[in-house]
């Protein structure tokens, strides 16, 4: 997803601690001499924090984390800080330096290794890699390869002394990545081929033999190994969840998990051995920090731990930093979109950013390729003209107001449900319309769905989607797929393509899209009170976002380009 906002200056972290000391794989030191006698070792580990860095104390952020982590080395222990993947996207604290910040924060903290999750390559191929590179910490994967070279991109195994032993990481990657990010970013530039691959197989095959392998590698080097993986345990995510890796391995220890946002303590999996593997993950958005200790007969126990009183003072100050920044650029406390556009104005050309289209009142609604929207009251005679006809057109008043809150009732959400509200085609049907913004389709957004309802579900609140489409099939796919989907009433395509259908451009002709103004604008309503939303660009996605008035706690813009 492209990020079109500017960037704005960052305060240099100071005082960045170096990863902990660590033994290089394959180092001599680390294989052959005696590395003294055996003592408790703490890992603290985090996953899915998804840029959540404005909670205030006692709640856990990157402060609390370093302190936790100094407390523990102050009282003379041996501990480790690791992250199981999805830490620079899903807010714009992360999305507004495409997670420049956050890996300062996680540098500063004294994280030691991590393993990539689907969400590092939302900002693109290269900026994956460059993230990895501003890291103090080394990034783990035995299953991301490179199919130029069939080289892994990033070392599969880390080895660390500590207490006396030597502990292995093995880091895994869900092959999903390729469905939850944008496959284009794994192709070549001309988006001919794919060069990259996360290995997983259809039968899961790929993923256990790369597993394996890496197992077999940590053993030659360490006496505990310990998966890192970002997959976990959702059925959805078969045959690849970290329950069956370790079902079809044999060699792991303990395994922090991610990817399903799970409170998981701990569980006893069997591996292909028959051995009980310790399997652990922290839920999400720093819910949970855990804690692992191996002790000194090797015993190997896990607990959560939800709040720290303690902060690092100088990383408090860092993201106090960021947070006022990025609220002051965006003109209110957010910490809830993740992506952001740009809206020309038609007269001038001037471009207005996302904070400025939540303040505007104004829009101009468009049932065509026209992607005009005015925020400045220009007076140019044929924009006011415009924008007259489409007044009368498309009113929002009192009995438009009285149908959006009728059709809204008729839904019959559930209370304790949210809605993620997705604006979507179910196929190309404005590929004749030069200028049109390439809409999301039907097939693209089932794995977003997947991904998001995941994501964005809040703890004590059920979440489910809530459809605006021109097409019939679009929603019928939908509803297939997920359990809680509505919809308002509508007459819709049936087609599936527009070829074939009379595209009026009078919302009140019944050959048109909607059979008349209040179900056009009824369904742009209901888009703008959900909690969450995804779309790509159009004016009814405008005139939603302005109309729910920047309380949306995540906003999802995809940017697909327009056509040419």
């Amino acid at each position: 997803m492209k990020q079109l906002i500017s960037r704005r200056s960052f305060l240099k972290a100071a005082g960045v601690t170096a990863a902990a000391a660590s033994m290089a794989i394959g180092a001599p030191a680390a294989s052959a001499c005696w590395v003294g006698d055996k003592s408790d070792v703490t890992i603290l580990y985090t996953n899915d924090v998804h840029t959540y860095i404005d909670k205030q104390s006692p709640k856990l952020t990157y402060a609390a984390i370093a302190d936790l982590k100094q407390s523990y080395q102050n009282a003379g222990k041996d501990v480790l800080l690791v992250d199981a993947g999805d830490h620079v996207q899903g807010t714009a604290y992360g999305s507004m330096d495409e997670g420049a910040s956050i890996i300062k924060l996680m540098n500063a903290a004294g994280y030691d290794v991590a393993t990539p999750g689907n969400h590092e390559f939302d900002y693109g191929m290269d900026r994956a890699k460059a993230i990895m590179k501003e890291a103090d910490f080394p990034y783990l994967s035995c299953n991301w390869v490179d199919l130029r070279t069939t080289l892994r991109v990033l070392p599969s195994v880390k080895v660390f002394v500590r207490g006396g032993r030597r502990i292995a990481f093995v880091g895994v990657t869900t092959p999903e990545t390729f469905t939850k990010s944008t496959p284009a970013y794994f192709m070549d530039k001309a988006q001919r081929k794919y060069i990259y691959d996360i290995q997983g197989g259809e039968d899961g095959k790929k993923l256990y033999d790369a597993v394996q392998k890496a197992i077999d590698k940590a053993k030659l080097l360490a006496d505990v190994v310990i998966g890192l993986g970002h997959l976990g345990v959702d059925p959805s995510s078969s045959p690849w969840t970290s329950e069956e890796v370790i079902a079809h391995t044999s060699g792991f220890d303990a395994f922090i998990d991610g990817h399903s946002h799970t409170v998981m303590e701990n569980k006893q999996v069997q591996d292909a051995s028959g051995k009980a593997v310790t399997l652990t993950q922290t839920g999400s958005y720093f819910a949970n920090v855990g804690e692992m200790t191996i002790a000194a007969d090797g015993t190997i126990t896990t607990k959560l731990i939800p709040t720290h009183e303690g902060m690092d003072a100088g990383i408090a100050a860092m993201q106090t930093g960021w947070v006022n920044t990025v609220d002051d650029m965006l003109g209110e406390k957010i910490a809830v979109g993740d992506s952001d556009f740009y809206v020309s104005d038609p007269a001038t050309g001037k471009r207005y950013t996302l904070e400025e289209v939540y303040q505007s009142k104004n829009v101009i609604l468009s049932n065509g390729s026209d992607q005009r929207c005015n925020f400045t009251g220009d007076k140019d005679p044929e924009v006011l003209k415009w924008q007259h006809e489409m007044a009368e057109r498309a009113p929002f008043n009192a009995e438009m107001q009285a149908y959006a809150d009728k059709v809204k009732a008729s839904l019959d959400v559930p209370e304790n449900m949210d809605l993620i509200g997705i604006a979507m085609r179910g196929s190309d049907l404005n590929k004749r319309f030069y200028g049109h913004a390439v809409q999301l389709t039907a097939d693209e957004a089932v794995p977003l769905l997947q991904d998001r309802l995941q994501c964005w579900k809040k703890s004590g609140r059920e979440l489910g989607v809530f459809v605006k489409s021109e097409e019939q099939t679009a929603l019928d796919l939908i509803a297939s797929k997920f359990d809680n989907v509505f919809y308002s009433d509508s007459v819709r395509f049936k087609l599936g393509e527009s070829d074939h259908v009379n595209r009026s451009s009078d919302l009140t002709d019944k050959s048109s899209k909607y059979e008349n103004t209040q179900q056009y604008l009824g369904d742009i309503y209901l888009l703008s009170q959900c909690d969450c939303i995804i779309s790509t660009m159009n004016n009814g996605y405008y005139t939603a976002i302005i109309w729910n008035g920047g309380k949306f706690s995540h906003l999802e813009t995809i940017d697909k380009g327009r056509y040419k």
